[in-house]
């Protein structure tokens, strides 16, 4: 079997994986609809994860510097069967902007869309542009025309030639191409477009498979989406290196400042390519010594990167792809090509798995184990009821009198209590309104807008840096008062809870308390990034202001959206906390009505009694199969792999 072919297998298994996941949330939506349990929490639950599993993607990041052959290890990886080199890679005509590879599947044609890199005038964030179609130049593709396809896809490699003064306007000059005592250039280039994506009706891509294409170092510091956003976001990074050149100090620079050292919960998802060695291969050496060669090559780069050496792969992506399509398995055993499939293989769909595992698992598997709480209750209740009816045989009329009335009394009590649920319901909703005022977004505009203004008062490093600092604080005290919010509130639900347990005996399970926990992290990054930029890490604020401006509109764009999701869950646990305790209410409240119609059918006919026994007997064998039932597909959730 290929590599190729194993790399399509991956993500067919993993689709595959999705479609009876997709199955099982169907198959668990009827039967709860069917046996009386389906809640406006359980349609919410079981709409967000199939949402998640219809929308869903694996992204594969290439990242590095200009000319370490990322392009033509695309080429090489996905795009050999095309019998040509489909994206631009040739020495100084290649992929100028970060380009997105993906398939379409709602507009199901083949295009690609251009972002002029005149936008970046703007102060629209690129999540914002891609709801701006007017903003976009798109060229429709014809897949079945190779020749046209390759010069559609020259475009992304398309500059302009501009002045000094405006690339500085742009944020993309390069200062070192100033010689302060020499002869200044009349004009440079730049990219001509700003952002690329391509959809294309690969197989790999309509089966939910991204590539992202980013350029080198520069590019990498003037988009901070790339580092704030979509290299984050992706299950898995390739880092590609030039064997002829080694690990160079701007290597280093983006492996420390955009992988390794800002993604530390996702360095397993990271892979080191070292590319050309060809460059090595010299026929005046022989075989073992150019294997020495590569060998130390791959000793050096795991010490200097600290990544393991099985996380090194040595190949010529050049190489490959030619050997690819001339069908040469020779030079495609040489070229390294198949060791690198295989493990990108094993890499997207275990990571994907991880995530979904516990994201989605995580999810139904908690909406199961409430439900089942529910059903548990309704079966000791029976078994109660079971057990109090087999008994009144044995009663006079005198003691099934009082047990009449001492169960009307304790029905009298369970509906002054159920009645005070809406006083707790009020609690509740007076609690979330104080919470919202926490989340009120005008308190974080207002907290970005004092950091920018200050910010752009001073565009020197220190100035930006106190801006920042200044940013970053706000955010953390932001944070700490929605989560004493969200502990108030927790607290209070408990306590509901509580109540009715102590009161009435009703031990449903409690919803799971709603923490920050994921979204601290989330925000622990963005602050982190703010940190970096603001100490300089990112670029030289030389004539860069606008690169500035444009890195702290996306750090508090992201701050922005984390905070609006955070309002979202918030909405949601709130509105979702009593429903568990609702269903269990209703319960307890229908065996009381029936223990009371028991109790009067017991003072007047013994046979009827016999009747009601054999019904709740039958109910307590039907619990107990929809227990049996939950069980089953819980151990199903948690042990189904994709294989």
């Amino acid at each position: 079997m290929s590599a190729k072919k194993k790399l399509s297998d991956g993500v067919n298994q993993y689709e595959d994986w999705k479609k009876h996941t997709l199955s099982t949330i169907k198959e668990l939506e009827d039967w709860l609809e069917n046996h009386g349990l389906f809640s406006e929490e359980a349609w919410n639950t079981l709409a967000r994860c199939f949402h998640k599993l219809e929308s869903d993607r694996i992204t594969i990041a290439f990242v590095g510097e200009f000319s370490r052959g990322k392009t033509e290890l695309i080429n090489a990886l996905f795009f050999s069967d095309t019998g040509r080199r489909l994206l631009p890679s040739d020495a100084g005509r290649t992929t100028m902007c970060p380009t997105e590879i993906l398939y379409d599947d709602q507009r199901d044609e083949a295009y690609i869309r251009l972002l002029p890199i005149e936008t970046r005038l703007s102060d629209h964030t690129l999540t914002e542009l891609q709801k701006m179609p007017d903003e976009w130049h798109e060229i429709l593709l014809d897949p079945n025309d190779s020749d046209s396809l390759e010069n559609s896809f020259r475009e992304l490699a398309s500059t302009l030639h501009v002045t000094p003064d405006q690339a500085r306007q742009y944020g993309l000059l390069n200062e070192d191409v100033l010689h302060p005592h020499g002869r200044q250039p009349k004009y440079i280039d730049i990219p001509k477009w700003r952002h690329a994506i391509i959809s294309y009706p690969h197989t790999l891509l309509k089966h939910g498979l991204n590539i992202l294409d980013t350029p080198g170092l520069n590019a990498i510091g003037t988009e901070p989406e790339l580092t704030l956003t979509m290299l984050p976001s992706a299950q898995a990074a390739i880092f590609v290196l030039g064997a002829d050149t080694g690990v160079t100090q701007t290597d280093l620079d983006i492996w420390q400042h955009n992988l390794y050292g800002h993604q530390k919960q996702r360095r397993n998802r990271l892979t080191v390519v070292l590319n050309k060695v060809d460059t090595l291969w010299d026929e005046l050496r022989s075989p073992k010594e150019i294997e020495d060669s590569i060998k130390s090559q791959i000793l050096f780069t795991a010490r200097t990167l600290g990544v393991p050496l099985s996380k090194i792969f040595p190949l010529s992506a050049q190489k490959s792809l030619f050997g690819l399509v001339r069908k040469d398995q020779d030079l495609i055993k040489r070229g390294g090509i198949i060791e690198l499939e295989d493990h990108v293989n094993h890499q997207v769909t275990q990571s994907k798995q991880e995530i979904i595992i516990q994201d989605i698992t995580a999810e139904l598997v908690d909406l199961l184990e409430k439900t089942g709480s529910v059903i548990k209750n309704r079966l000791s209740q029976e078994e109660s009821q079971i057990e109090e009816m087999s008994n009144i045989h044995q009663q006079s009329a005198a003691a099934i009198e009082k047990l009449l009335k001492d169960t009307q009394q304790e029905q009298d009590r369970f509906r002054l209590n159920s009645n005070a649920l809406k006083h707790f319901g009020h609690s509740i909703d007076e609690k979330a309104r104080e919470l919202q005022e926490t989340l009120d977004q005008r308190v974080f505009e207002q907290a970005l807008t004092e950091a920018r203004d200050s910010m752009e008062k001073s565009w020197t490093s220190k100035g930006v840096q106190e801006a920042v600092s200044a940013f970053s604080r706000q955010l953390k005290l932001y944070m700490m008062a929605i989560e004493r919010k969200v502990a108030e509130n927790s607290q209070l639900i408990k306590n509901i809870y509580q109540r009715f347990a102590n009161d009435h005996g009703i031990g449903v399970i409690q919803p799971k308390a709603w923490t920050l926990d994921e979204h601290q992290k989330q925000l622990d990054a963005i602050i982190e990034e703010a940190s970096a930029f603001g100490k300089g890490h990112r670029i030289s604020l030389t004539g860069q202001s606008k690169v500035a401006r444009n890195f702290f509109t996306t750090i508090g764009h992201n701050a922005k959206e984390l905070f609006s999701k955070i309002q979202r869950e918030i909405n949601h646990w709130v509105n979702s906390s009593l429903q568990p305790l609702a269903f269990q209410i209703e319960d307890h409240r229908d065996m009381l009505n029936r223990k009371v119609q028991d109790l009067k059918i017991a003072t007047q006919s013994r046979e009827m009694l016999e009747t009601k026994l054999t019904e709740s007997t039958d109910r307590a064998q039907v619990n107990k199969q929809q227990i049996e039932y939950i069980g089953n597909l819980i151990d199903q959730l948690n042990q189904r792999h994709i294989t």
